[in-house]
């Protein structure tokens, strides 16, 4: 187990997988070496390999956190959102301040257009600002603009000198057909650039 870890850090996927193979066939019942089996499969890019090892993990040991994580985040990558959505709701009760699940179970609500439900998940894991910006990069994708807009506003209210915010507003103002809003956006740009280059 130690010397596939190893081998997984030294980003040999191959020596991992040939360890692993033989510490699973010794001990079927380790949970910890279908785990690391199933992140040495997804790393070689064997979706269903790491599928089967992770469900095997969690079947061993059925109420870790991190365990529970792997397999929701694979079956959020493999497009099964209902199914990765309970099992990382789970991981987030048990581990409340981990977060990675947050941030997971975030992405996964967002898929399920569940977008109240992602933005308190990605509070949970990055803090309100960053949250907001999350939701914000999320709302943009399905063209929900003037939502996305909301967030922007919220964040840049909470830090009003962010540079990212406002790239972010004008682009969205200028998309939404608010003109104005795009041209002030732009020059309180401007202004903060132009501060930030007279203080160096």
């Amino acid at each position: 187990m130690n010397q596939a870890r190893q081998l997984l850090i030294a980003g040999d996927a191959n020596g991992a997988i040939s360890e692993l193979t033989t510490a699973t066939a010794i001990n079927q019942q380790s949970a910890e070496a279908n785990k690391l089996l199933g992140v040495a499969y997804e790393a070689k890019g064997w979706r269903d390999s790491a599928l089967r090892s992770f469900e095997m993990a969690v079947t061993l040991d059925e109420n870790n956190p991190e365990h529970l994580n792997n397999l929701g985040f694979l079956l959020y990558k493999n497009g099964d959102y209902d199914r990765a959505n309970r099992l990382l709701k789970r991981a987030a009760k048990i581990a409340k301040t981990n977060p990675r699940i947050w941030n997971n179970l975030a992405l996964v609500q967002c898929e399920r257009e569940k977008f109240d439900d992602a933005l308190e998940s990605f509070v949970r894991a990055v803090g309100e600002y960053q949250g907001r910006m999350n939701i914000a990069a999320q709302l943009q994708q399905p063209g929900r603009a003037k939502e996305a807009i909301k967030h922007l506003e919220y964040a840049r209210s909470m830090q009003p000198n962010s540079t990212d915010v406002l790239n972010k507003l004008v682009s969205l103002y200028e998309m939404t057909g608010r003109v104005s809003d795009a041209e002030t956006a732009r020059r309180s740009l401007i202004a903060l650039k132009t501060s930030a280059e007279a203080n160096k």
